[in-house]
């Protein structure tokens, strides 16, 4: 996070706490990234963006104009929004379950790709004509994903993988392609490495049943943000992608980041209100929220002081909110302090799942400033009073 060290202090100074900073260069920086990894390998892998990290316009504007591939999307609300922002549906991946069969066929029509996850889902389809579609399934290989589970209620397991094979088969529907996603966090890729092998072996299986070459490979997503990725990231993808050159060199590899991109991008300055502690634990109360800062699977909030110090063991505290809830903590056995009430403190790492997992209550939402070359180039006014009452349904106009 070393972007918020030149962050001009007038922009934090004359600013009310809480408030959200979304560096829109950092999310052009992290996707350049992983361009950059791709172009030096020669691989032929496409960068999707998992729009449910953040809905921000100009999030999705700058990594329009950084020349990503492509939204994944997993609503039709998802996939109306990626066309607000400029996106043809033949740049959508669209993943789901038990979707509307015309909300398939509008992305099928215009070339999109559509990763079925169920045996009824594509019974549903039958009849249609044309349908190319890929298949979500579970890779076979020793271990499991860190974040689906095999008993999960994502991907086809084994069994209803063979049937979906043999109903393509019989209703000649094309297989385009396959898709799996079952990590999350992920700052290293020697397990990732293990299951793409699975899936290479069974997509020789398959392309020999089906009697043709099938077109993509879809990774899901699963990595943690460029900052905060192992030292090895670099060589282990280098590994991965010769690794596909040498099993598949035609196949296309596709990738649906969504914390990659904009997790590191965002951090909220928010200050000490007080603290707290008993003989057992102290707790720093800070005025962000828990409603704001969801504690969703995989969040990984870290909070620094904005006055520069190192941390200190002996000083561990438990950095919270002021929710009425033992659910509020932001960060346990932080070791940062002393903190002093007044102080700003920074939390890091906020960007992915949290504007769009926000829940109306407790406190108002913050204000956000959209920050290019370290200048505020837009920003979204706090919730007033007015319109917390409207989201939550009383009839008051609009100002």
């Amino acid at each position: 996070m070393e972007w918020i060290k030149n962050i001009k202090l007038e922009i934090i100074n004359q600013q009310e706490t809480p408030f959200v900073l979304i560096n829109l260069d950092q999310v052009k920086e992290n996707l350049s990234f992983i361009k950059g990894l791709i172009k030096e390998n020669n691989v032929d892998w496409k960068v999707y963006y998992a729009i449910k990290a953040s809905y921000f316009y100009p999030v999705l504007k700058s990594l329009k104009e950084a020349g990503i591939n492509g939204i994944e999307v997993i609503s039709n609300l998802e996939k109306n929004i990626a066309n607000k922002a400029g996106f043809s549906n033949n740049q959508i991946v669209y993943n789901g379950l038990f979707r509307k069969k015309q909300e398939i066929l509008e992305v099928l029509k215009e070339g999109g790709i559509v990763n079925i996850d169920s045996v009824q889902e594509l019974e549903s389809l039958i009849g249609e004509q044309d349908l190319s579609l890929g298949l979500r399934f579970y890779p076979e290989f020793e271990g499991q994903g860190n974040f689906v589970k095999k008993e999960s209620k994502l991907g086809l397991d084994k069994f209803s993988f063979e049937k979906c094979i043999n109903l393509c088969k019989k209703e000649k529907i094309r297989v385009r392609g396959l898709s799996f996603h079952i990590y999350s966090n992920l700052t290293e890729l020697s397990d990732l490495k293990k299951s793409i092998e699975g899936c290479l072996n069974l997509i020789d299986k398959i392309e020999k049943e089906l009697g043709y070459s099938l077109e993509y490979l879809d990774i899901g997503g699963g990595f943690d943000a460029p900052s905060l990725l192992s030292e090895n990231f670099s060589e282990q993808f280098k590994e991965i992608s010769s690794l596909i050159k040498q099993r598949k060199p035609k196949i296309k590899v596709i990738s649906e980041f969504g914390r990659f991109l904009v997790n590191d991008a965002v951090v909220i300055i928010s200050s000490v209100k007080g603290i707290k502690e008993n003989a057992l634990k102290k707790w720093v109360v800070i005025d962000i929220g828990t409603n704001y800062l969801i504690p969703a699977p995989g969040k990984n909030f870290k909070v620094f002081p904005l006055i520069k110090r190192k941390p200190d063991n002996k000083q561990k505290s438990h950095i919270v909110d002021a929710i009425c809830s033992p659910a509020g903590i932001i960060q346990e056995d932080n070791s940062f302090g002393p903190y002093k009430i007044g102080e700003k403190i920074a939390v890091c790492n906020s960007g992915a799942y949290t504007s769009v997992m926000k829940e109306q209550f407790i406190f108002e939402d913050p204000k956000h400033l959209f920050l290019k070359e370290g200048m505020v180039v837009e920003t979204i006014d706090k919730f007033k009073l007015n319109d917390v009452l409207r989201y939550h349904g009383w009839k008051i106009k609009c100002n």
